[in-house]
């Protein structure tokens, strides 16, 4: 956790450190903001800038739909497991609980992992 700690105050040091470069290179914004996006005029690296940032939030928006699972899988594969749990339950009812009867309801958790894959 400390190790955390230190790597995030290195970036957080060295994000700093270019800011001030860029503020004493470039004391108005629209300087820098032209001089990064290689344009003559505010106007056009200001177009340039929300271009990028369409993209960049497109990318962002694809990766999330790449790594959620949508929602209804995880309801189905919740309700297929306490359905199968309830099978276990009732089929031993009056019953000692056994170890075997313990071990198969505890696979039907671990299970879940598996199932959500997609």
């Amino acid at each position: 956790m400390q190790l955390h700690g230190q790597c995030h105050d290195l970036l957080l040091q060295r994000h700093w450190d270019r800011l001030t470069i860029c503020k004493q290179l470039f004391p108005r914004s629209e300087d820098a903001l032209a001089t990064i996006y290689k344009t003559g005029s505010l106007e056009s690296a200001r177009a340039k800038q929300a271009l990028s940032q369409a993209a960049l939030n497109e990318v962002r928006e694809q990766e999330l739909r790449e790594t959620r699972i949508p929602i209804q899988i995880v309801r189905d594969v919740i309700d297929e497991v306490f359905q199968a749990m309830s099978a276990i339950l009732k089929a031993a009812e009056g019953k000692q609980l056994t170890q075997e009867l313990i071990n198969d309801l505890f696979d039907k958790f671990r299970s879940v992992p598996a199932k959500l894959k997609w």
